[in-house]
């Protein structure tokens, strides 16, 4: 249900400067100076919304610019989409991080994630 779908994720700054609503069609976007991401280039309209990322094992730390990611120590705030706010983890079980990203798929998803 609800109360256990992610609606809303921190993306940090430091991995990819794009804009937090909206993007520009065709633009390209790299991860700043400075950040600990390579250089890559990637089309910018892919990073307007943030994902749990196929080769990520959790909130924290991202591997591609769009990741959930934040500057806190440890995980990453979300707001699901009952409206309550978490603080998920970086340990949290990546199958049910996963899980929480959907929205219909019928996952059996364990309290106290």
């Amino acid at each position: 249900g609800t109360h256990c779908t992610l609606m809303v994720g921190e993306r940090a700054w430091l991995y990819g400067e794009t804009a937090w609503a909206g993007s520009v069609a065709g633009a390209t976007m790299a991860a700043p100076s400075g950040s600990p991401l390579s250089g890559q280039f990637e089309n910018s309209s892919n990073h307007v919304l943030g994902h749990t990322g196929e080769a990520l094992k959790g909130p924290m730390p991202p591997l591609e610019p769009n990741h959930f990611s934040s500057r806190h120590n440890g995980g990453v705030n979300f707001v699901f989409a009952d409206g309550h706010g978490v603080f998920l983890t970086s340990s949290v079980n990546y199958a049910v991080y996963k899980a929480l990203s959907t929205r219909a798929g019928g996952e059996i998803i364990p309290g106290g994630f």
